[in-house]
């Protein structure tokens, strides 16, 4: 053996290894699979095209080995190879995460719960695009498809502490959730699966692929400097993706949402490894994130939200806490003002609020089903217009929050109601595709480069 033969022997193995992705992938995105798993045909072609793009690319760096005149010098096929090995890897990495949710839909323990759980998200991912779109704050073709869901073996990272516990938290699944991809992924623990009313993170997480596709941060961050401490403004930069996900996650789902964070927030709050001011955390302390949820919804508009913020306020103030809090905490106001009102050139003008025009009716939903829930009595309409898949968590989290259920049973019960509920209400209607679509999500494709994200690990 010698070294041309290495090379030789080296590209036929790569050959080989280069074809398991579309080997793999072509049978879980078969039509009858695909449909099967309650993938939607438009999910099941962007899921395809993403792959199949992947697939080319890496297939393109394995020519890259084959010099068109003479062999590759060592240091040439070297990079050659590695830049095909961080194709080939990257892809296979990324398609094992969609390889994997696909695989959870088969389980017959959570795949029930985990439809309900897509059904959620791709209501909250509709609504929001609808009204970008009907308010001109994107062009019509420049959507993606409805989220898939990943069930996570952690805790909420909304308990996340310092950022190298974040990165503990399945590191290679949330960079795929923060990059945007033809179709995007939201996160969800897996022990929420069965527990309906924790579903409500779901508002929160497509919270963030909204604001992929819509821009928002960046114009509500720059706006900072303006209104809080000096002293602060690092930490409030630092917390703005996730303070603005919670703003997206009431406009789209309401009280249920911030009751849902809220309770969590203030029993987590407390606890020793909180007792000090993360100065990487990107998520805001706990505790403070109370203070924000009751601010968050006084500033939507919607009457009937103010009792459930004076609820949260309430608790908080009884609540023990650091006193390094307490300045952040007088900042709030003006914080939830900056993030809930004002008109967002991102937006053509329009507020936040704007992403949701039907909030007092989806209170009105809310509490009806909530009721419902508690008493099995006055079943709200299912069929009705107004009722929507993501307004069902938001309801249960409500008849939780309200009706203190005494045992376990009584848990159980309002989540077999919720979700046999949630079985008859209506799909949401699929937004309509527009001339370039298809372009577009292959674009998004295309612009995955798995070299920076490498990079960016280390």
């Amino acid at each position: 053996m010698d070294y041309a033969g290495l090379q030789a022997r080296a590209k036929l193995d790569l050959g080989r290894r280069v074809e398991t992705l579309k080997a793999d992938y072509s049978a879980w995105t078969a039509e009858a699979r695909a449909t099967a798993l309650g993938l939607g045909p438009r999910q099941r072609t962007a899921l395809g095209d993403m792959l199949a793009i992947l697939d080319d690319k890496q297939r393109a760096a394995l020519k890259q080995l084959d010099a068109p005149a003479a062999p590759l010098t060592p240091a040439g096929f070297a990079d050659a190879q590695a830049t095909l090995l961080i194709e080939m890897t990257g892809a296979q990495e990324l398609w094992r995460v969609f390889r994997f949710m696909l695989g959870q839909l088969e389980d017959p323990f959570v795949q029930r719960p985990l439809k309900a759980a897509g059904r959620i998200a791709a209501d909250c991912y509709t609504i929001g695009i609808q009204r970008a779109r009907a308010i001109k704050a994107i062009e019509p073709h420049a959507f993606r498809e409805a989220p898939l869901v990943y069930l996570e073996a952690v805790e909420s990272p909304a308990t996340a502490g310092r950022a190298d516990r974040m990165q503990d938290l399945n590191a290679s699944v949330r960079q795929w959730r923060n990059l945007k991809l033809p179709l995007p992924i939201v996160l969800l623990p897996v022990d929420y699966a069965h527990a309906i009313w924790t579903y409500c993170a779901l508002h929160h997480e497509v919270g963030h692929n909204l604001d992929q596709d819509l821009g928002l941060r960046a114009e509500i961050r720059g706006g900072l400097i303006d209104v809080v401490a000096a002293d602060q403004e690092t930490h409030w930069r630092r917390w703005s993706g996730e303070m603005l996900a919670d703003v997206l996650g009431i406009v789209l789902g309401g009280v249920g949402f911030a009751l849902s964070l809220g309770a969590l927030a203030l029993l987590l709050g407390p606890a020793a490894r909180y007792n000090d001011l993360d100065p990487d955390a990107e998520h805001p302390p706990l505790l403070l994130r109370v203070r924000l949820l009751a601010a968050f919804l006084r500033r939507t508009g919607v009457a009937a939200h103010a009792p459930y913020a004076d609820q949260l306020d309430a608790i908080w103030n009884a609540a023990p806490r650091q006193a390094w809090l307490q300045p952040f905490a007088d900042g709030v106001g003006a914080v939830a003002a900056l993030f809930v009102g004002p008109s967002l050139e991102a937006l053509k003008q329009h507020p936040i609020t704007d992403l949701n025009n039907q909030m007092d009716a989806d209170h009105a939903q809310v509490e009806a089903l909530a009721s419902y829930l508690l008493t099995g009595k006055k079943r709200p309409d299912p069929l009705a217009p107004a009722m929507r898949p993501r307004l069902v968590a938001s309801a249960a989290q409500l008849a939780v929050w309200n009706g203190t259920p005494a045992d376990a049973a009584a848990l159980q019960a309002i989540h077999t109601a919720a979700l046999d509920y949630l079985d008859l209400v209506p799909a949401v209607t699929t937004l309509a595709a527009e001339p370039g679509r298809r372009e577009y999500l292959q674009q998004l494709a295309r612009d995955i480069d798995f070299g920076k994200l490498r990079r960016r690990e280390v």
